[in-house]
């Protein structure tokens, strides 16, 4: 506190030397002059006194002796600082509007962290809280963390729940993912029903009330195991599982044209960037891109204390491309229809296509193709039973 007092004052360091130049030292003592950081170096002492002793060190040699002598070294406190402030009014100017800056800036979000699994995208979470109005340079009052993450436990599946916390500019997203048994308790009563029309050629039931017989038709929505189980004493509900293949007829049409485009890389890039400070973006280009290409985003984020700023570099690279129309023949046409319908049924429950007929219709700018196909797939699809007391 005393070094902090001194600086505000302000001190000297000077050297004393001449005849006994102790006698300096002594004469302060005794007339209540304070001198700090003392230290002897060849024939006289450096010592730190105060701004306003020192001022009156003419008065304090002529009462010692002349013989004595004191020459300034260093100038130390806020006195001194200030002057050399004040002639330099840009700098003055600088620092105002660093903290006026500061300060207005402190009333935005500057970053959003995102703390949750490896399984969650992150980028997903980022770009549903820019629909919802969330994202760097939104001001802080405006974010209510309670409704937020209601919405985006709604808008993202397999969440279990989700915290904001606003801590200065910083906005902290807290998700945590369903685990299985939360997604779908083994507990909670349920139907099977046919996810699509067939005839029924097996079934293994493991839990549940069998509502169908070998062979049998059905269509889709029909009820293939109930949840419901009773006899004459009670009714309990159970969790119906089971698998049930059955014989169903798809159709498929892909339309493909005559004429296809092809792209091609040339080897020619260029690069264009930006500066982004919030929702302000400032070009650093002079020129925009000619010809077709395609562009690669990359940013860099400036960083203070390990936090990102509200400050990025956004650099574009335009890749540049060649056009070309290829004329299929038929023969193209249908393997690439086939293709096409082959990807889609990845994603069907089909466990073996038995049969299929391919149609043909050549239209003017393309083909038409329809695959009917005699397939064998499982029809059973859970339905939550819905129970009323």
């Amino acid at each position: 506190m005393l070094s902090f007092y001194r600086f505000l004052l302000g001190f000297v360091r000077i050297f004393v030397f001449g005849v006994a130049p102790e006698r300096f030292i002594n004469y302060c003592a005794s007339n209540g002059i304070s001198v700090w950081n003392i230290k002897r170096k060849n024939d006289g002492i450096y010592l730190n006194i105060g701004l306003s002793d020192y001022k009156n060190l003419r008065e304090i040699r002529r009462k010692i002796d002349r013989s004595i002598r004191v020459r300034l070294q260093e100038k130390h406190g806020l006195v001194f600082i200030s002057k050399k402030v004040i002639k330099r009014p840009g700098l003055i100017t600088g620092i105002a509007m660093f903290f006026i800056i500061n300060i207005a800036f402190s009333q935005f979000i500057w970053n959003i962290d995102i703390v949750a699994p490896n399984s969650i995208d992150k980028n997903q979470i980022i770009s549903v809280l820019s629909e919802l109005g969330v994202s760097a340079g939104v001001p802080r009052q405006s974010i209510d963390t309670y409704n937020l993450s209601q919405l985006l436990a709604l808008r993202i599946d397999n969440i279990a729940w989700v915290s904001l916390n606003v801590e200065g500019s910083n906005l902290t997203v807290n998700i945590s993912v369903a685990t299985e048994s939360e997604k779908n308790p083994e507990n909670t009563p349920s139907n099977i029903v046919a996810s699509f029309d067939g005839v029924i050629k097996s079934a293994e039931i493991i839990e549940g009330k069998k509502e169908f017989l070998l062979g049998q038709a059905v269509r889709k929505g029909d009820l293939l195991v109930s949840g419901v189980i009773s006899d004459d004493a009670n009714t309990k509900f159970v969790h119906s599982k089971g698998e049930i293949l059955a014989d169903t007829q798809r159709v498929f049409s892909v339309e493909v044209m005559k004429d296809l485009l092809l792209e091609t890389e040339v080897n020619r890039t260029q690069y264009r960037s930006i500066l982004k400070i919030f929702w302000l973006e400032i070009p650093l280009y002079l020129h925009d891109v000619d010809g077709y290409s395609d562009s690669i985003y990359n940013v860099f984020s400036l960083k203070m204390f390990e936090k990102e700023l509200p400050i990025q570099i956004v650099q574009r690279k335009f890749v540049f491309k060649e056009k070309h129309i290829v004329r299929l023949s038929k023969e193209e046409s249908i393997d690439i229809a086939l293709y096409q319908i082959s990807e889609s049924l990845r994603n069907q429950p089909i466990v073996k296509v038995n049969n299929y007929t391919t149609d043909i219709k050549e239209l003017n700018d393309r083909f038409l193709i329809t695959v009917s196909a005699n397939c064998t797939e499982n029809i059973a699809v859970e339905q939550q039973l819905k129970i009323e007391y």
